[in-house]
């Protein structure tokens, strides 16, 4: 009876150190509390299209409107995201200039004004967005537009915030 005891402990061991060293071999998998950058951009993609979608049923949008305002909407928003990701780049590199013991106020003052110039930015991709929907849209459209965009964003963060916990 012992032996046969010390036969399974001594098996679980040696399965348990082979499970340990396959586990080595394979490489770590990203952090669950973060997406890596190719599922974000896969998750951004649907957003996209699920947006476009929305857009065009809330906007009652015919197809030459569409065909002549998507594509301007689409592609201020893409300049906005990475104005947003060149923001989140700059915050990474404060918060790593902060941790030094006698941070480099130089280059902390470029990096704000880098944010400065980017927040600035972003506000006139959302003027030029409400621009593109004077030009191709009506009143109405616009109103919905402006509405749509809010309620959108609204939901978009509530998604977000649920898996985080937030």
């Amino acid at each position: 009876m012992n032996r046969i005891t010390g036969s399974i402990i001594v098996a679980a061991l040696l399965a348990a150190t082979a499970a340990g060293a396959v586990a080595q071999q394979q490489a770590p998998e990203p952090r669950r509390d973060r997406p890596s950058e190719a599922q974000r951009e896969a998750v951004r993609k649907k957003m996209d299209a699920v947006r476009i979608v929305r857009l065009t049923e809330t906007l009652k949008l015919d197809e030459k409107t569409a065909a002549a305002f998507i594509p301007v909407i689409t592609a201020l928003e893409q300049k906005r995201r990475e104005l947003y990701r060149e923001n989140r780049d700059i915050m990474q590199e404060m918060k790593l200039l902060l941790q030094a013991s006698k941070p480099d106020e130089g280059k902390l003052k470029t990096a704000i004004s880098r944010i400065e110039r980017n927040r600035q930015a972003i506000a006139a991709q959302r003027d030029r967005e409400l621009d593109a929907a004077r030009i191709h849209l009506t009143i109405v459209q616009t109103a919905r537009l402006i509405i749509f965009n809010h309620e959108f964003q609204q939901e978009m963060r509530g998604m977000m915030e649920g898996p985080r916990g937030g």
